[in-house]
């Protein structure tokens, strides 16, 4: 197949999560991109709300929402969900690669990626995480030019092997650098970095060998000092904290449960992985694996990053199996098993090019907010509402670290439809709710005399408080 070939399989999957655009974060972070280049500045407040208005705003994909700004002026929905599915490509394609560094043939990646990339889907969304699944296997590729080959046992002094050194060092420094404005994940690069050199330098010592610990350090000072390239400078060390702290009640910012069966595969593989790096003596790649794989456990939306790393892995050692001598039968029945994924691919992704960027969100009842709207609206739908009518301020959207967990559990709360529901609304003034159909607040003010309904979609539903009341 070689290994075109293998990222050419790869190419309907990253269609079919573009043919519907399901995150709310991708619109808001549409319009943030439009507001950066109408302004020339990156928003220091909250301009989208009235509950947060002017609250402080440190904005963490801002080089991320431009590129979305940009797709957008260009064509539209379409243009970003386009974008997104690059991008997505562009993380199989460094996946791939980091495969290929590590021993796998392009056989033995398409025998474990096309399978395992089904259970990326969900998470291929236009969003700035498509940056850290990217950014972290090119990093553990640089990582292999210092921490693989010759200088395991001791450090050799010739003049070319401190030249590749110095370029995979100068490497790291340039991936930090784009990624932390891409998406304030980018601190989690430095802890990479830091822990491979430490893992690698605690198996030296124990092999009898002599540790590279100027390299590891000029290494992990290089992702730190490049990480400081961004507005906040070292504010964005402590982003990711915040976010998290604030969005206790968000699911994927939760902890893994066996209700999660696609991260459950996901940290499956990673903790095979774990065992396969350690039984092929990469043992600071193990390190990285597990730690992510222990992250991903905690914080679900790590998970895909662990996953991204343990397929390479994974390959890898299946070359060491020298499939190409399998018994015929076990080949055929790898083969044909692959063969019926990419083709249920194929046909999924076609089928998504009809609708490339279609909104899994209310258009109809978004445009219908009357100009002069007190609205209420649910967790989900706050994105859509900003890109779609700018004019409208919301009173929630997933950017949790704006709110905080305490705004965003209210919102959730009534959201359930409480028995004091009216009551809550007229408190807060609203005079427009848009929040799904299935939810107990529109349950409760489709009986509500003092609430119309005006517009009923399958994603949503718009009720108007009666002007007399």
């Amino acid at each position: 197949m070689g290994w075109a070939g293998a990222l050419a399989a790869l190419v309907p999957l990253a269609l079919t999560r573009a043919g519907v655009l399901a995150e709310s974060d991708t619109f808001w972070q549409v319009r943030t991109g439009l507001e950066i280049l109408s302004s020339g500045a990156i928003p220091a407040a909250d301009p989208f709300s009235w509950t947060a208005a002017g609250r402080p705003w440190q904005v963490n994909s801002w080089a991320f929402d431009v590129l979305l700004a940009l797709a957008y002026r260009a064509g539209g929905l379409t243009a970003v969900s386009l974008a997104g599915a690059v991008l997505a490509l562009g993380a199989f394609a460094a996946a791939l690669l980091l495969a290929r560094r590590l021993g796998a043939t392009a056989l033995t990646a398409a025998l474990v990626f096309l399978p395992g990339s089904v259970f990326l889907v969900g998470w291929l969304s236009a969003r700035p995480q498509l940056a850290d699944y990217v950014a972290v296997p090119v990093l553990l590729v640089l990582l292999g030019r210092i921490l693989s080959g010759p200088g395991l046992e001791a450090v050799p002094v010739s003049g070319p092997r401190r030249r590749e050194w110095a370029w995979a060092v100068a490497g790291i420094a340039v991936v930090q650098a784009v990624w932390v404005n891409l998406h304030g994940a980018a601190p989690l690069g430095v802890a990479i970095v830091a822990l491979a050199g430490l893992a690698h330098g605690v198996d030296s010592r124990w092999r009898g060998g002599r540790p590279l610990w100027l390299v590891y350090a000029a290494s992990t000072g290089a992702a730190a000092l490049a990480t400081l390239a961004n507005p906040y400078g070292p504010a964005v060390f402590g982003q990711l904290g915040r976010v998290r702290a604030e969005s206790a009640g968000i699911r994927e910012w939760g902890g893994l449960t066996l209700f999660d069966w696609p991260e459950v595969v996901m940290l499956a593989a990673a903790a095979l992985a774990v065992a396969v790096a350690w039984s092929g003596r990469s043992r600071w790649l193990a390190a990285v694996v597990g730690a992510l794989g222990l992250a991903g456990l905690l914080t679900l939306r790590l998970a895909p990053i662990a996953f991204m790393v343990a397929i390479p892995v994974l390959a890898a050692g299946l070359a060491r199996s020298e499939p190409r001598t399998w018994p015929r039968p076990r080949a055929y029945l790898a083969v044909a098993g692959v063969a019926i994924v990419l083709a249920t691919l194929v046909v999924r992704g076609v089928a998504a090019t009809t609708h490339l960027g279609r909104p899994n969100y209310p258009v109809a009842a978004i445009r219908a907010l009357p100009p002069d709207c007190r609205l209420f609206n649910g967790y989900a739908l706050g994105g859509p509402i900003i890109l779609l009518r700018p004019d409208i301020p919301v009173s929630l959207d997933s950017r949790n670290d704006v709110y905080g967990d305490a705004v965003i559990r209210s919102t959730l709360e009534l959201e359930a439809g409480p028995t004091d529901t009216a009551a809550r609304l007229q408190r807060l003034g609203v005079t427009c709710v848009l929040v799904r159909p299935d939810t107990g607040l529109a349950e409760r003010l489709r009986t509500d005399p003092d609430w119309n309904e005006l517009v009923r979609e399958r994603d949503g539903v718009l009720f108007l408080r009666d002007s007399g009341t």
